[in-house]
């Protein structure tokens, strides 16, 4: 196992813009170059590189556009601030009822997922549970330093050699799947080069996919935290591969620029305030579903891909990202090509029209479309 990287190698701030007692973000201060969006697509158009070895320019998102934020968070608090009372319920059941512990360590994967393992971390402290959080990189892609940041991972299995049991993946959402995939093939990698065997479960917001193992909806509906970057997600970059893999953890850089208008705090704070009015929730059986539910909806992903597919000229699947976040993802880190909806007139894809707008992107509405929006990366 490799040993813990010195104090100094890890980022600084540990939290990027949130409380020191929320999370500490397991990343190093990244040295990759910095470059715009058009910049980095057109390198990684042509093979020259990976997204993950470079770090994307980022401003403040315009004041017309952080409206959309606005509006999807007074539309969606008591929503999400429900679904994360039920998902820390019925994660806390389980690990009480199959593992018989009082402990969770729940490891976010950076960035969109953070936010919701700060909240689950809060209320397990809240119900009295020893809890820890940290948040982690995974990114896609072939090779020992893609995947799982296994620098970070064994940190943390250092640090918690005693409650190995009580490990948990926590992400915002899924799309097709493809980040969970990736964390399971890293766990199989790093359980046959150890002694132990650990498959920590994964805990998601929203799963319309049908990957995790726990989870709080099946809709595919708009997290407001999807809307924006680096400012709902502690002034962070998206994260990087090391200079040279196996020696130190993945990268990110934090983006002191952005302070003036970050929102990252206050989402925490608002949602958790709302936490704390809602009553206290039994936790419901749908949650998770590796005791209750069985796993009835991967084949969205295979009707979405025949649509698009058959629809149009595009190639493959890496170009197609499902969803309401991942779409947003596309507009916002990306070069789009082309934005699907099932219902052109849903409040929860108002954002996703005027950025295609802006962007002279062609919307194509197609009501068979079992997600409310597909994103089309330009090839």
């Amino acid at each position: 196992m490799q040993t813990a990287l010195p104090h100094w190698s890890w980022l600084h701030p540990s939290s990027g813009s949130y409380e020191e007692h929320d999370v500490q973000f397991l990343l190093a201060n990244t040295h990759c170059a910095s470059l715009d969006v058009a910049e980095k697509e057109a390198a990684i158009q042509r093979g020259a590189l990976h997204y993950s070895e470079c770090v994307t320019k980022e401003d403040l998102p315009a004041p017309d556009y952080l409206h959309f934020y606005h509006q999807a968070l007074h539309r969606h608090i008591e929503r999400l601030a429900h679904e994360c009372i039920r998902l820390a319920q019925g994660v806390i059941k389980h690990f009480q009822e199959h593992v018989q512990t009082n402990k969770i360590v729940w490891i976010s994967l950076a960035r969109a997922g953070t936010p919701i393992g700060i909240l689950l971390h809060r209320w397990a402290k809240h119900q009295g549970l020893q809890s820890y959080h940290y948040s982690v990189s995974v990114l896609k892609g072939e090779g020992n330093d893609k995947g799982l940041d296994l620098f970070a991972f064994n940190e943390i299995v250092r640090r918690h050699s005693d409650a190995l049991e009580c490990l948990l993946w926590v992400d915002g959402w899924v799309g097709k799947g493809s980040i969970t995939q990736r964390l399971k093939q890293s766990m199989t990698y790093w359980n046959a080069l150890n002694t132990m065997q650990l498959n920590p479960p994964l805990a998601v917001i929203a799963d319309p996919t049908g990957c995790a193992d726990f989870f709080a909806t099946q809709e595919d509906y708009l997290v407001p935290h999807a809307l924006l970057n680096a400012t709902i997600s502690g002034c962070i970059s998206r994260t990087t591969v090391p200079i040279q893999a196996g020696v130190a953890p993945h990268g990110t850089a934090f983006f002191e620029h952005l302070l003036v208008d970050d929102q990252s705090k206050s989402y925490i704070d608002t949602l958790w305030n709302t936490m704390l009015r809602l009553p206290t929730l039994k936790p419901e059986a749908g949650v998770c579903r590796i005791y209750f539910q069985p796993n009835t909806s991967k084949n969205k992903v295979a009707a979405a891909l025949a649509i698009i597919h058959t629809k149009s000229a595009v190639n493959g699947a890496d170009s197609i990202k499902v969803g309401i976040p991942e779409t947003t993802r596309v507009f916002l880190r990306r070069l789009p090509a082309a934005l699907w909806l099932n219902d052109i007139h849903h409040p929860d894809v108002a954002h996703l029209k005027y950025l295609a707008t802006q962007k002279n992107v062609p919307i194509i509405a197609h009501a068979e479309l079992p997600y409310r929006a597909v994103g089309i990366i330009k090839e």
